[in-house]
Order: structure tokens, then C-alpha cells, then sequence
């Protein structure tokens, strides 16, 4: 804006608020505006904004404090000043006077120390100051300015904790609790941060518990700092978690462990009280006491073991109840307990026969044993395909409960990878029917099928402020709450009572699997406002579902008129919306503090609502549908930046992302196979069982245009080919004559012999003839490279796959002729999920029109996982009957994908960044091609790649490879390697 319109601009302002800007306000404004002119122009814009705002609230006292300030900041860098002056006049009616200037200091010394911290201030201090009494304000911040002195991280996460700390702590308590954490901050920074971080246990206990645990954490803080920082970053998770009142038993206990574990071995303790967020959720107060005692156990035997046992224990918990752990370290310990390796490799998990080891302990089924049969079970009631997946390969914060629990996206339902609830499998199997009762009933009831606009008139209904566009979602509708948790269980509470009976209503048989496994959770703390609002449930869904008393309650005589309209098959998913909302806001009203309410456990058949990954899911499909269905990798980033609210910020959605796009690629595209494989890991010495995916295609045909122009290109060498390989090829028949045993009587044999003995000269014998039967018995797999790097471009201005596709379709023709059984696939990777192996022609398909059009769906992209690839084709090639079985590799450099390599090593990271990346991949692949040679299929490489030698010696051998200078010359070379190899 020109210096003369800013300042006429100004003055135009004043003019029209003349009620409000006495002279002192007059003279600020001017002086501001002139010096904004001076200094930044682009700041008399929002200033002229900011200054409006303040003429129409009309509070002289904050425009007295806010003006001088503003004075101050027009000289700072342009992001500061531009969110002072957008962003500040917000604190109006929030902040006193007083605390202003404070304010003011504590947001430019944050903008010096990092512009996003200060931007995160600005825009937060509204929220975060709202509820703080006025006479606390100038301390608190006073407080965030001292403490950002010595840790700015630390002085964040204070400042983040203001409002719970004020909520639940006394005021004396308030400068006790910052006194601790400002000493913690001097000592580490780290420490500092990580104690104010614990703050947010309050809402879910009382301060004597915190207290408790904050001495805790200084007993562990006189052992070791970095224990007390672990300590203190793990609690707020458990506690959340855990909930109040397993927490306030088991976490005492759980510091004790750690205090035990450290004298023994203090990298243990450490790794150990690590490991304890990842694995207390999975065992609760159960098993703590055998998970801590087999760490102990170990640690006094091996360092080794005991720090691989403790960083796999989520591992193992997520695979074994707590009976079923006993037995297993109890075997793993009898069996191995002298031999440290062995022990460590066992209860690391990282190998295939410690994991066999381990499953070999459960007493329960795995869902891939029975997912057929429950796929089956879904077409047989329901009359619809139902795609089951695990619930094991969704991150935790998806799933919330665990792996144990199931779900839905409204395409898919997941259910638990394995059950053993029960000692036999048909108790178990009816678990696993139940729980996918309950999720089909969702399906077929229409809770995924909530639209928008029902979501926006629900929010319209109840007044809800929000800051979205659109309400698309369900996880937009629930952020519009302050107890995010609270009201997805209540609405998982009342659509799960409706989904259910409109299921019975149609399918009364049902009645059992569906309300078998309903149940109170035991931990539930929400209160007798909660308690009464799953009985009103429960009295309708347990009972006959006819309700004769409504009571007197609020939540009965509610329930009761939305239970008439689901037994009427009226009620829709918007009605226990509408109702779930209805009791939020009632809770709401009658609650002290309706946050501190966590979630009061799953009522729903130990199942619920996931509204991330509904959403998750719901975009991806909107993005596979305009862009493709291509890989995930490929349009990830665009589906994460489309995703509502905040989750694209999340750090699991973009695995989730391509999880999801990943499943709708293989339910769309011609993946017509899947399976697993082993990788060789040699840091280990074993095998990463099932580590490898392998995903298998069927090229679609295109054109056969490349076909025909190779062939027309090079009809003198294929003719020539043709002639040279007929000539291979063995007469079918041939006679042999005087044998001793044979098909026929040798009549000329036996005639000469007579002549023979007339003429008394001894008769040999041999008197029969032998037809034998003469072809060659061959089989041949050609495995083509198709990664990014084939696709560089030669002098010719052919590609590398160009020539390698030549030199397979010459050989293709020459094959025909001579009668070899021959198959021909390619391959890439895009990480151990997704290892694409293509198929062009199968063993037993003809060579015609559709296999040579298929040579148009070869395209080079991804990485070159090779090992994977190999027992893939090696496979293929067992189940052919051949006396030689040849697999042969085109590739134009060595084996890489981005993951394929060794895992760091929690107690060697710097040894592990010194090896040879390339290493493990290599190691892999040879060990596949010793698996081939095991399996009696002669492998052999074909490779452009100039520094081969350097590595397929080391893999193929001395005599299983060849390094081709000139890859033009392949086409002539690939025949001459066949006859070789073959005759």
C-alpha cells in the first residue's frame, strides 16, 4: 500500500470510530502507522485490520498496551510482525494489561529461537490462557520467559500445560510444579522437557498420584538421568493407556522393576523402561511381573539377550497371552540358556526358526487358517463377499485396542491376526464369527454410509462451532467436540444397539453370536453419568429389545424414543448421531469437567468404529479412482495432502495410506497371486521368516507391435536360428540292434547266428532290438530385470529393457522350434511389501497372439529385490518335470531396494552405518541361488553391468555368470549361452 493511501487510510479509520480514539490513542496510531510506512509497508494493512478490531470491541485499557507493543515489533522480520498483527488483538478480553508485556517478550524471544515456535505461541495463547484466573496470568508467563532461558523445548511444553495445570493444581502447587521442572531444565534440557510433558496425566488422576510418580522419576534420577527422562516420557502414554486406576497400581510397581534391573545392567534398565510403553498396554498388571522378571533373569546371564528380549517384547506379546509367554521363555530358557548367541537370537524374534519357535506356543487359531471358511460363512448368511484383512497390519493408534480388536473401513473388515481365548479351536472360531457378525451388521446397517450433509445438519442442529469447510467425515465431526473420545463412544454405544437389531429383525438366528460377547469394561471411570447411559442400552439390547418402563432417567426416556424408531425401521445412522450428541451435551452440563472423562472402554463386542481409518480409506479411494490404480508410493503424497483436519500432520497416516492403496490395488488390478517369502538376513545367520512379499501379475495384453518389429528387424538372425535349432533337436526315434533285451525278436540277429553255428563259429547272443525314445527334456525360465535402470537409453536409442526384450522374443522363437519347455516372467520391487513379478508366458500356455501382445505391458520402473524374485520363479520352476531345469536372469546391475539391508543394531549403531549397504542384498540373492542349485535348477546371470565381475562371482559362482560389453550384442549372444547350457 503507497505511503499516502496507508496514512489517509488511518486517518479514515480514526475519523470513524472518533468515540473510541481519544488524543493519546490518536497519537499511537499515527505513530505506528508512520513507522510501518517507514519501515515494512506491508504491515499498514493488517495493522489498519487489527486497529478496526480494537475500535469495535472497545476496550481503551488492552489498545493502551497492545499499541506500544505493536511499536516495538514493526522492526522485526515480516513473519513475526505479520503474525503479531493478525494474530494478537485475539488475546483481547483474555490477557490483563499486565501480563502483556510479558507476553509480548516471550513471543519475539521465541521468534529469535525459531519462527514456528513463535507462530505456535501467537496462535495458541487464546486457547491457552481462556480459563486461567487473571492473577496467576503475569507469573505463569514470567515463568515460560525464565524457563525459556535454559530450555526453550521445556519452556513449551509448560506453556502447552498451563490451562490442566491450573485446572487441577492448588495455586501453591502451580510454583512447586514449575520449581522442580525448572531445576530439571538446568540439569538437561531434555529432563526439563520431558517433566513438564508428564503434566498430562492430570485429567486422569488425582496430584497425590502425580506426586508419587514424580518421586518416582527422582529416585530413578539419582540412578541415571537418562532413565529419568525415559521415565517421565513413557508415563502420560501409560497412563492414557492404562487408565487411572491400573496406573496408579501397577506404574509404582513398574519403577521398581527399573530401580532392580539397574544395578544388574544399567544399558538393560534403560532399554527396558523403553520398551515398557510399547508393551504395559499389551499386558497390563497381569503380566508385569513374568515380562520384568524374564528380563531380569536374562540380564544376569547375558547383556546380549536380555537387551534383544526387552526391544522385542511388544513383538512377542502381540503373538502370546501371558500363560502362553510363561511356557515359551521357559522352553527358550531350558534350551539354550548356555549358549548366549543362540539364546539372543531366539528372543530377538529375527529369525525364521525363533519365530516358528515362538508360534509354536500358541494355544489359539490364526485367522489365516480360518479366513476362508469365514468368507464363506459371510456369503452363506449374508449372500455378499466379505474382504477380511488382520487387524495386526493397522498402525496401533488406528486401532486403538490392539491388535486383539476389530474394525472396519466400509469396504473391509479386520479382525485379529490370532484368538486363544479359549483352550479349543471351535471356542476360539466362534470368537472370530461373532466378531464378524458384528462387523457385517455395520456394513449392511449403514454405518459407513453416512453422508456429509447429515454430518453438517447434525452441527447445524446442536450449534457446534467449526472451523472446516465441509464436514465429510466422521473424524471432522467428532474433532468438533473437546472429548474427541467421549463422543465416539457414545455414538459407537447406540449404532452398535441399532446395527444390531436391524441384523436380528432380519436374522433372528444370529442372536447368540451377536450378544455373546457383549460386556461392561471393567475399567470404565466415566462415572455414574456414563454408567447410566450404557444400562439405558443395556436394558434395551440385553432384554427382548421391547422397552415397557422408560424410567424416569434422562438417558432411559431418551433411549426409549429412539429405541421405538429402530424397532419401527425408521432410525438411520444421522438419529444415533443425533443422539450421541444430545447425551455429550447433557454429560457436558452436569460434568465438572467433561475432558478429564476418558474413554469408558468398548461396549460393542470388544469392536468399534475407526474414524481415521474410514477416512483414510474413503480418500484413497477417491484418489485410486481418479488417478489410477497404480502403487501407493505413487500417489501417496497426493492422497495424504487431500486427507481432513489434521491428519496428513500424523506420523503413521502415510503408512496407512499405502496399506490402504495397497488393498485396493490388489481388489482392481490383475494381481492374481500372493506369497510370502523368506529373506536372508547374514548379520543374523538366518532367515527373516516371511519377510518378503511377492506379488503376482498377469500382463494384460496390449500390442504385439514390438514383437513384430523385432522379428522384422532381425528375420536373418531368427532364421538363421530356426535352422541352427532344428538341427538340435534329436531324431524322436532310433533302433538298436543285437541287444540283449529289447521291444522285438532281432530276426537278422537270430538268422545269422544260426549261419553262425552251422558253421561252428560261437554264437555272442543278442537277439533282440531296443527302440529308444530321444527328446530333449528341458526347461527353461527367463527372468527379466525391470527396473528404472533399464530404462537408460543406448547409442542405438533403444533402452536396456528394449534389448533385453529383443534377445528373450528371438529366443522365444528359436524355443518353439526346438521343443523346450520354456516360460518367460520379469520383475522390480518397491520395498519388501510389494515385489512385482510379471508373467508373459507360463509354462504351459502357448506361444501366440496374447502371450506376444503381453511384451507391450513390460515397462521399467522400481528396484531390483532379486532374492525374492529367484524363489519366486524357483517356485514356478519345481513344479515342472524336466531333467534340466535352467533358470536364466537378465539384469543390467546388482541387487537393490531401498529397504533391502540390514537393520540398525540397538548396540553397535556406529558399526552398523560402517558396512557395506549393498552387502546384505547380495548375501541374500546368493543365498537364493543356493537354494536353486539345492533344487536342482541350474541358475545362470546375464548382466551389462561393466563391474559384475566385482559381485556375481560372489553370487552365481565362478561359471553361473556373464558380463555382456556390448549390450546390442545380446540378441546373438543369449542363443549361443542357451546351446552351451543345454546340449
Amino acid at each position: 500500500m503507497p505511503y499516502s493511501d496507508g496514512i489517509e487510510t488511518i486517518d479514515s479509520l480514526i475519523q470513524e470510530h472518533t468515540g473510541f480514539f481519544d488524543h493519546r490513542l490518536r497519537e499511537l496510531v499515527a505513530e505506528c502507522a508512520i513507522t510501518l510506512a517507514n519501515t515494512n509497508s506491508k504491515g499498514l494493512e493488517p495493522f489498519k485490520q487489527s486497529v478496526a478490531v480494537l475500535a469495535r470491541t472497545g476496550d481503551r485499557g488492552f489498545a493502551l498496551s497492545w499499541l506500544p507493543l505493536t511499536m516495538e515489533i514493526t522492526g522485526a522480520p515480516w513473519e513475526t510482525l505479520w503474525n503479531w498483527l493478525n494474530y494478537s488483538p485475539t488475546v483481547q478480553g483474555v490477557l490483563t494489561p499486565e501480563a502483556m508485556f510479558s507476553w509480548a517478550q516471550f513471543y519475539i524471544s521465541a521468534c529469535r529461537y525459531n519462527q514456528n515456535t513463535g507462530n505456535l505461541i501467537i496462535k495458541q495463547s487464546k486457547d491457552i490462557f481462556a480459563g486461567v484466573d487473571e492473577t496467576k496470568q503475569l507469573m505463569l508467563l514470567e515463568s515460560c520467559l525464565e524457563l525459556s532461558l535454559v530450555s526453550w523445548p521445556a519452556a513449551m511444553e509448560f506453556f502447552g500445560a498451563i490451562p490442566m495445570a491450573t485446572r487441577y493444581l492448588p495455586g501453591s502447587a502451580i510454583k512447586d510444579w514449575y520449581d522442580e521442572g525448572f531445576h530439571f531444565a538446568r540439569r538437561d534440557t531434555r529432563l526439563g522437557e520431558a517433566y513438564f510433558k508428564s503434566g498430562a496425566i492430570w485429567p486422569q488422576c488425582s496430584f497425590e498420584v502425580f506426586g508419587s510418580l514424580i518421586t518416582r522419576g527422582k529416585r530413578l534420577l539419582a540412578l541415571d538421568i537418562e532413565l529419568a527422562i525415559v521415565f517421565f516420557n513413557t508415563v502420560p502414554s501409560l497412563v492414557q493407556k492404562l487408565g487411572a486406576r491400573i496406573s496408579k497400581r501397577l506404574l509404582p510397581e513398574w519403577s521398581r522393576w527399573i530401580e532392580g534391573l539397574y544395578p544388574v545392567d544399567a544399558t538393560v534398565a534403560l532399554e527396558y523402561a523403553r520398551a515398557s510403553g510399547r508393551v504395559l498396554p499389551l499386558i497390563k498388571g497381569k503380566g508385569l511381573a513374568s515380562w520384568s522378571g524374564a528380563v531380569l533373569r536374562l540380564a544376569g546371564v547375558s547383556k546380549k539377550a536380555a537387551l534383544a528380549f526387552a526391544a522385542s517384547g511388544d513383538r512377542i506379546f502381540d503373538e502370546l497371552n501371558i500363560e502362553e509367554f510363561q511356557d515359551w521363555f521357559a522352553w527358550v530358557w531350558a534350551e539354550h540358556c548356555g549358549q548366549e548367541d543362540r539364546l539372543a537370537e531366539n528372543v530377538a524374534l529375527q529369525t525364521r526358526e525363533s519365530r516358528k519357535q515362538l508360534v509354536s506356543f500358541r494355544r489359539g487359531i490364526d485367522l489365516d487358517d480360518v479366513v476362508k471358511s469365514l468368507t464363506l460363512y459371510a456369503v452363506a448368511f449374508f449372500n455378499r463377499e466379505i474382504i477380511i484383512k488382520s487387524s495386526a497390519l493397522l498402525p496401533r493408534e488406528v486401532i486403538g485396542r490392539g491388535s486383539g480388536s476389530s474394525t472396519g473401513d466400509g469396504k473391509r473388515v479386520y479382525l485379529p491376526r490370532f484368538i486363544s481365548v479359549y483352550p479349543t479351536a471351535g471356542e476360539n472360531l466362534s470368537i472370530y464369527k461373532s466378531l464378524l457378525i458384528h462387523e457385517v451388521a455395520h456394513l449392511i446397517g449403514g454405518t459407513y454410509a453416512i453422508e456429509p450433509q447429515m454430518l453438517a445438519d447434525t452441527a447445524g442442529e446442536f450449534n457446534l462451532s467449526t472451523e472446516y469447510a465441509e464436514i465429510s467425515e466422521y473424524h471432522l465431526y467428532f474433532s468438533l467436540f473437546e472429548n474427541y473420545s467421549l463422543i465416539l463412544h457414545l455414538f459407537e454405544l447406540i449404532e452398535d444397539a441399532r446395527v444390531k437389531k436391524l441384523l436380528l429383525m432380519s436374522y433372528p438366528g444370529l442372536e447368540r453370536e451377536l450378544l455373546s460377547r457383549d460386556s461392561v469394561d471393567e475399567e470404565a471411570n466415566g462415572g455414574s453419568l456414563l454408567s447410566n447411559a450404557a444400562g439405558a442400552v443395556a436394558a434395551a439390547t440385553l432384554g427382548d429389545g421391547q422397552i415397557t418402563d422408560a424410567g424416569t432417567g434422562y438417558f432411559e426416556q431418551t433411549f426409549a424414543v429412539f429405541w421405538q424408531s429402530v424397532v419401527a425401521g425408521e432410525a438411520c445412522v444421522a438419529d444415533s448421531l443425533h443422539l450421541a450428541t444430545r447425551w455429550y451435551l447433557y454429560i457436558g452440563e452436569h460434568s465438572q469437567d467433561i475432558k478429564a472423562i476418558r474413554d469408558f472402554g468398548r461396549l460393542t463386542a470388544r469392536s468399534g468404529l475407526s474414524p481415521i481409518l474410514l477416512a483414510v480409506s474413503r480418500s484413497v479411494e477417491r484418489k485410486c479412482s481418479e488417478m489410477g490404480y497404480g502403487s501407493g508410493k505413487y500417489y501417496g503424497q497426493a492422497v495424504i495432502k487431500a486427507l481432513p483436519g489434521e491428519l496428513d500432520k500424523e506420523p503413521y497416516i502415510e503408512y496407512l495410506t499405502g496399506l490402504i492403496a495397497d488393498f485396493v490395488q490388489e481388489e482392481n488390478d490383475s494381481c492374481r497371486a500372493m506369497a510370502d517369502y523368506d529373506e536372508w538376513d547374514c548379520n543374523q545367520g538366518g532367515y527373516k521368516p516371511d519377510w518378503v512379499r511377492v506379488r503376482e501379475f498377469t500382463l494384460r495384453p496390449s500390442s504385439a507391435a514390438f514383437v513384430r518389429e523385432t522379428l522384422e528387424h532381425h528375420y536373418g538372425l531368427v532364421s538363421s536360428l530356426k535352422r541352427y535349432f532344428a538341427l538340435l533337436r534329436p531324431d524322436r526315434f532310433m533302433r538298436f540292434r543285437r541287444q540283449e533285451d529289447g521291444d522285438q525278436v532281432d530276426l537278422d540277429a537270430m538268422v545269422e547266428a544260426w549261419v553262425d553255428n552251422k558253421r561252428g563259429v560261437m554264437v555272442t547272443g543278442g537277439f533282440y532290438t531296443r527302440i529308444d525314445k530321444r527328446i530333449r527334456d528341458v526347461a527353461v525360465a527367463f527372468l527379466i530385470d525391470l527396473s528404472n535402470s533399464t530404462d537408460q537409453v543406448l547409442d542405438s536409442g533403444k533402452t536396456i529393457l528394449d534389448v533385453e526384450k529383443e534377445s528373450v522374443i528371438i529366443m522365444a522363437e528359436a524355443l518353439e522350434v526346438l521343443g523346450d519347455k520354456y516360460a518367460i516372467y520379469g520383475f522390480n520391487s518397491e520395498g519388501r511389501d510389494r515385489v512385482n513379478f510379471y508373467v508373459v508366458k507360463e509354462f504351459d500356455e502357448v506361444h501366440g497372439d496374447v502371450t506376444k501382445q503381453r511384451f507391450g505391458g513390460f515397462k521399467s520402473s522400481g528396484q531390483t529385490r532379486l532374492g525374492a524374485a529367484v524363489r519366486h520363479a524357483i517356485s514356478k520352476l519345481e513344479s515342472i518335470e524336466a531333467s534340466v531345469r535352467l533358470l536364466i536372469l537378465l539384469s543390467d546391475g546388482r541387487p537393490y531396494d531401498f529397504d533391502y539391508c540390514a537393520e540398525p543394531e540397538n548396540t553397535d549403531f556406529k558399526s552398523w552405518l560402517q558396512r557395506d549397504e549393498l552387502l546384505y542384498a547380495q548375501e541374500d540373492t546368493r543365498m537364493a541361488i543356493s537354494e536353486a542349485k539345492m533344487k536342482l535348477i541350474t541358475p545362470f546371470c546375464i548382466t551389462v553391468d561393466r563391474k559384475g565381475k566385482e559381485y556375481l562371482e560372489k553370487i552365481m559362482g565362478s561359471v553361473g555368470y556373464i558380463v555382456i560389453d556390448n549390450i546390442e550384442l545380446l540378441p546373438v549372444k543369449l542363443p549361443e549361452l542357451y546351446k552351451k547350457l543345454t546340449v
